[in-house]
């Protein structure tokens, strides 16, 4: 498998003033239910997330405006995107995007693996969706993901959860 010149480089975690390593307390769950972060606001939790959902928490977080994210991509659903979504028993880490009643969970960080979610009649999609290896996808996907890790380096947490 080839991989981009840019993911080869590796780089030491270091803070913002590039003196000191960042120390943070790293965990793996097997699954997230639905309101875990909002239990345990003193942890971070990543999970995995499509770039479609991503724009819309992104906007409303931190008021960073779509276009600034997707450029000229078209994605193909045009209605209101799904972001309060099930935890499907533990197996949909995007499930704690959202508590219960759909407000967007602060503790929680999605790093963006796919583009879309829903195809153009608001049904969710599997296989379609997914990024595709061209360097306007992996500009895009590096605008998002440099955003989020951004986002969670910001954060005052030292926990962070992560999904195995």
């Amino acid at each position: 498998m080839e991989v981009r010149d840019e993911l080869r480089k590796s780089q030491s975690v270091l803070s913002k003033d590039d003196t000191k390593p960042i120390n943070r307390h790293v965990f793996i769950s097997t699954g997230y239910s639905k309101g875990d972060p909002q239990k345990h606001p003193e942890v971070d939790y990543v999970f995995t997330e499509n770039a479609e959902a991503s724009s819309v928490v992104l906007n409303s977080k931190y008021g960073i405006n779509k276009t600034d994210l997707l450029g000229t991509e078209e994605l193909p659903f045009k209605g209101a995107v799904k972001i309060n979504v099930s935890d499907v028993k533990k197996t949909n880490s995007a499930g704690i995007r959202t508590d219960s009643n759909g407000n967007i969970t602060e503790n929680a960080y999605g790093i963006v693996v796919k583009k879309y979610q829903q195809d153009a009649n608001g049904r969710f999609v599997a296989q379609k969706g997914c990024f595709n290896d061209t360097d306007s996808d992996f500009e895009m996907f590096k605008r998002f993901n440099n955003i989020v890790f951004e986002k969670l380096e910001q954060s005052h947490n030292i926990d962070i959860m992560f999904p195995s």
